[in-house]
């Protein structure tokens, strides 16, 4: 949950929030029509996040992966198999909607959607990396958009930084 301790405002959904952190830093698209479009690629991302996440929880959605890797590796398996390439693609296509995909997610600036679809990238590639490296060559645009979004100064700078914090190779975080 997001809260700002200075005005007791609370909101939950990392969506959302991000959504909000987006406005608030200046990562928000600039015209009413991206406005509504970075919501459905901002969601369409936290799907993904979702159903990519729950793979590593077959038993239980709320135990640790580590305490059902067995029960749990069939659904990693089928996820590699059948929806890992459907999200991707999907993924690229959206890229693809803009500028041919050589820019941004949306709009012609970075956005929240830029930092949130390099999240997502990051967590497949921890949590599926033998599927990643045999397939990320199959997503062009996706590859050079993280890239683009990755070599930025500031991001380099937090991702070595002891802010940053090591995905855990499961659950997509």
């Amino acid at each position: 949950m997001l809260s700002c301790r200075e005005s007791n405002f609370c909101l939950a959904q990392t969506p959302v929030c991000c959504k909000y952190l987006g406005k608030e830093f200046g990562l928000y698209p600039d015209k009413e029509e991206e406005v509504w479009y970075a919501d459905v690629l901002n969601t369409t991302i936290h799907d993904f996040f979702g159903e990519g996440r729950l793979v590593f929880h077959g038993r239980g959605f709320t135990e640790s992966y580590y305490t059902q890797k067995e029960e749990t590796q069939p659904y990693i398996d089928w996820f590699k198999k059948e929806r890992f390439a459907k999200w991707m693609g999907t993924l690229e296509r959206c890229l693809a909607a803009n500028n041919g995909g050589h820019g941004f997610a949306i709009g012609d600036k970075l956005t929240y959607v830029d930092l949130a679809l390099l999240q997502v990238l990051r967590g497949v590639e921890s949590s599926f990396p033998d599927t990643y490296s045999e397939q990320i060559n199959n997503f062009p645009l996706l590859k050079a958009h993280r890239s683009r979004i990755e070599s930025r100064p500031n991001l380099q700078a937090y991702f070595k930084s002891g802010r940053s914090r090591p995905m855990e190779g499961n659950s997509m975080m």
